[in-house]
């Protein structure tokens, strides 16, 4: 069903484009080259011994497996001693009797349909901010194995997916990254940082040192950053009015709304940690980035008129490497960047015999006026890497491998290249591929790094998920219809096994839902940008005060001496987008046979956005989820 919706979902932007003909031949060949496979077994890569060993590790209650803070690694702990590492993290975090989840979504939604009503927001804006049915932020845990040296902690992480201010956190971050971006120290990678640093005059005795802010989003003082971060948009005002039409109040209200509380759901219960702004929240990272411009850039002025300015100094997020001409130099702006705010405090770690870790970049002085540099691994690497029968794009495998090999030659100097790329060859041979193939890719890699290759870049493209032997057949038909292909993978391991992460009710997304009748000879499918089970309890409220006209439901329930089995209402598909979720509707109506005048009629339409006819054939084959 997930192909299918991809693939009407492309179909209809060709019918708007009147491209009638290409649009009906994509859907006929589509659905003939599913005809031909929809009854076949799709092989497993995995063994039944595996199938078996990963049922045991789920089904285990007195362990919990999470993945490495860093790396692909995982560790299973005692139930016992997760709890207990988590609880150390939680530090000032306070249970809570109330759940504010329900009083902040009415707060964004007022907030959102003002400014809308003002024409302050188009309607793709508001729909994209609006928060129709939000969950509360989520955490989980992540374990440092790179930090043998503390016990192995755990690092918290809050999943702020379909929260309340997560649609309006991703606008404002649109708006306020690129006038951040402009910094001159920021950093936007690992090698960004090597380009720059190539052209830099190393002195035979000055130092280097690399900054690192202790825990940062925590400790951000969230009513002084609004106002830095206020600070910093009005100064460059002129660019930022070019993508809005708020006003500069406006965004101050939607950055105090969305960061005026701190809270997440573990365990069942809700917790709170005061002064502190939403973990997880990609407008913390924002919030974060200009306060620190703003304490370096005090600094910076202290440190010059006091003599022991840095020659250099340039951060990627809470990570900053900086030269001084002397080592007292050193501890002196230590001091002027923790002076600035009690709540923000730096460390400082200094090289070792003219080397230093920084980011994944080894740092050597080489004596000779240049920095020579290398990839920088922590201990806790596990080499691991995907498998040659993983359940996935065989060229995204290779786009892996590439992707090292890239890192590789924007980072290396010349005389560390070449036992880089042998390990890199090695690490994959140790993983079950081919030698001859992996060193022929870097051969050619090496080769094609001077000149830069675009491949054709088509209008439309569609993602659909990797099945063996079905995938590269449909690839071939997207292609020759102008249609790129993105293909999705398979669980992986962190999925399957680490099921303590965000969990989440049923029914608790968005998307597309069947209701069965206790009758037996009908159901209802509908859908929703609520939870489902919101839009299920909406039902039933409508059954119970005879609101007969709101839905097909409820003209059934009318007429029907059973009820509907609310109790087992089940989502069908989980689906966010509103036009996607529209055409899965009218899917599952045809598949479920309940439009009207089918065996299970409930439904007042076929799903009018579905107008071709082409899958009805396909849909009854596929069967019921």
């Amino acid at each position: 069903m997930e192909i299918i919706t991809s693939t009407e979902a492309v179909a209809v932007e060709l019918d708007k484009n009147n491209r009638i003909f290409e649009s009906e031949k994509l859907r006929q060949q589509v659905a003939s080259t599913l005809q031909k496979f929809i009854h076949k077994k799709i092989p497993s890569n995995l063994t039944r011994n595996q199938r078996q060993a990963l049922k045991e590790l789920k089904d285990n209650q007195d362990t919990m497996i999470f993945q490495f803070d860093k790396g692909s690694g995982f560790a299973i702990l005692s139930k016992d001693d997760a709890m207990h590492k988590i609880k150390e993290q939680l530090g000032e975090a306070k249970v809570s009797n109330n759940d504010p989840t329900k009083t902040l979504t009415k707060k964004f939604q007022s907030v959102l349909s003002a400014m809308r009503k003002q024409d302050k927001l188009s309607n793709s804006q508001f729909y994209e901010m609006y928060p129709s049915d939000a969950v509360a932020p989520r955490m989980y845990g992540m374990l440092k194995a790179h930090k043998p040296q503390k016990n192995y902690p755990m690092r918290l992480v809050v999943s702020t997916i379909g929260s309340p201010m997560y649609g309006v956190s991703k606008y404002l971050v649109g708006l306020i990254q690129p006038v951040l971006d402009k910094n001159e120290t920021r950093l936007k990678n690992s090698s960004t940082f090597v380009e720059k640093a190539k052209n830099w005059s190393i002195a035979h005795d000055e130092t280097q040192v690399s900054f690192d802010v202790i825990a940062l989003y925590p400790s951000v003082p969230i009513k002084k950053a609004i106002d830095v971060i206020m600070n910093i948009i009005q100064n460059d005002w002129e660019s930022v009015q070019q993508k809005t039409k708020l006003t500069v109040t406006d965004i101050k209200k939607l950055l105090d709304l969305c960061l005026h509380t701190c809270y997440f759901m573990w365990e069942n219960e809700c917790y709170t940690i005061e002064d502190s702004g939403p973990i997880g929240l990609s407008l913390m990272v924002v919030i974060a980035e200009g306060y620190l411009q703003f304490i370096e850039h005090a600094a910076m002025t202290n440190a010059i008129n006091n003599r022991c300015a840095p020659k250099s100094f340039y951060r990627y997020v809470d990570d900053s490497h900086a030269r001084f001409d002397k080592v007292e130099y050193v501890d002196r702006f230590l001091v002027e960047l923790n002076s600035q705010d009690p709540k923000i405090q730096y460390t400082v770690e200094r090289e070792e015999r003219g080397q230093l870790a920084f980011l994944d970049v080894s740092i050597t002085n080489n004596k000779k006026g240049s920095y020579d540099f290398n990839i920088f691994r922590k201990d806790a690497i596990t080499n691991v890497q995907i498998k040659p029968n993983s359940s996935i794009n065989p060229t995204t495998i290779s786009g892996v491998f590439k992707g090292f090999l890239v890192r590789a030659t924007r980072i290396c100097s010349t005389q560390f290249l070449q036992d880089e790329l042998n390990f890199l060859i090695n690490v994959f041979v140790e993983n079950g591929h081919d030698r001859c193939k992996l060193q022929k890719i870097a051969d050619d890699h090496l080769k094609a790094s001077s000149s830069c290759r675009q491949n054709e870049q088509l209008k439309n493209s569609v993602k659909i998920p990797w099945i063996p032997k079905i995938s590269p057949k449909l690839r071939k038909i997207y292609r020759s219809n102008g249609i790129n292909v993105v293909f999705t993978s398979t669980p992986s391991l962190s999925e399957i096994l680490c099921n303590h992460k965000c969990p989440m009710p049923a029914n608790s997304r968005p998307g597309v839902y069947k209701i069965d009748c206790k009758c037996g000879g009908a159901a209802y499918v509908g859908e929703t940008k609520k939870q489902v089970s919101t839009r299920v309890i909406e039902h039933e409220r409508d059954v119970f005060h005879g609101r007969w006209e709101k839905s097909g439901l409820t003209e059934h329930s009318k007429d029907c001496i059973q009820a509907f089995d609310f109790a087992s209402a089940r989502t069908l598909a989980t689906e966010s987008n509103y036009r996607r979720r529209k055409i899965r509707e009218a899917l599952e109506i045809r598949r479920n046979e309940t439009a009207p005048r089918m065996t299970l009629a409930t439904n007042k339409d076929r799903g009018n956005v579905l107008k071709s006819e082409t899958w009805n054939f396909l849909l009854p084959m596929i069967g019921n989820n």
